[in-house]
Formats: C-alpha cells, sequence, structure tokens
C-alpha cells in the first residue's frame, strides 16, 4: 500500500510542475508581449496553472484520470497554439520535453499504482 501512495504522489507532482511551469511561462509572455495581450494572456496561463493544479489534488483520488485529462489539455493548448503560430511548435522545446517526461512519468505511475491496489485487493 505504501509503494502504491508513492506512486500516486509521483503522478500527483507531475501535475504540480506542469502548474508551476505554465505559471512561469505565463509571467515570462508576460513581460513579453504586446500591452494589449498582457492581461488576457496572464489569465489564461493562470487558469490553465489552476486547472493543471486541481488535476494534480485530484489525481490522489483518480491517478490515472487525472493524468490523461492533463495530457489531453496539454495536446490540446499545443495544437491551438501550433494553428495560431505554427512557430510555437520548436518553441519552448525544452519545456515540452519536461512536460511529455513527467505526463509519461505520471501514466506510467498511475498504472503500477492501479496495478498494486489490484493485487492488494484494494478500493
Amino acid at each position: 500500500m505504501e509503494e502504491a501512495n508513492r506512486m500516486i504522489k509521483k503522478a500527483s507532482n507531475a501535475l504540480y510542475y506542469i502548474a508551476l511551469a505554465t505559471v512561469a511561462g505565463g509571467l515570462i509572455a508576460y513581460a513579453r508581449t504586446t500591452p494589449e495581450l498582457k492581461n488576457s494572456l496572464l489569465i489564461v496561463n493562470l487558469i490553465l496553472a489552476f486547472i493543471y493544479a486541481a488535476l494534480g489534488f485530484w489525481c490522489r483520488n483518480k491517478p490515472l484520470a487525472a493524468i490523461i485529462t492533463g495530457v489531453a489539455l496539454y495536446a490540446l493548448i499545443f495544437i491551438i497554439n501550433a494553428i495560431s503560430n505554427p512557430l510555437t511548435i520548436l518553441a519552448g522545446i525544452v519545456f515540452k520535453i519536461f512536460a511529455v517526461a513527467f505526463f509519461i512519468r505520471g501514466i506510467k505511475a498511475a498504472i503500477e499504482a492501479d496495478k498494486l491496489k489490484k493485487e492488494l485487493n484494494i478500493g
């Protein structure tokens, strides 16, 4: 049971890291963008960060569902950005690599936690 809880914590932390990176990215974008877009860009990033943090919290109860929702949200944002400005595909590539790595790690941890819970006959 302790191992399952540790794995769930890893999955939850992955979403919290994405939330923090989203806030940081929003603040950087806020500093670099035109005055007309500053506030809306910051608000959108803060809302996204809040959603990722909420998914991290939800991850304690439903880790696999929370991580998959986080991946879907991340992919949707990536696609919208790529459509609006194709140059964003390569922009922040290091962050994107880390984000995908965190999601993969989180999904693996959630799957392993589910398997362990089934083996131990825990809810």
